[in-house]
């Protein structure tokens, strides 16, 4: 598991949206996010679409 921090004042997300799995943050980087906010958006779309029993690993 991979915890983002330090983007919470800029992005106006709150702390538990910051957990996201380090798979998602590589697709996120396949997918071509060069900024890490580019990576955060992309890894919490997946975050959303995932179902509501997701587990962080």
């Amino acid at each position: 598991m991979l915890l983002i921090t330090g983007r919470s004042l800029m992005t106006g997300l709150q702390p538990h949206h910051y957990l996201a799995r380090r798979d998602e943050i590589m697709r996120a980087k396949r997918e071509g996010a060069r900024t890490g906010l580019q990576k955060i958006r992309i890894a919490l779309r997946a975050l959303k679409t995932r179902s509501k029993g997701w587990k962080l690993y």
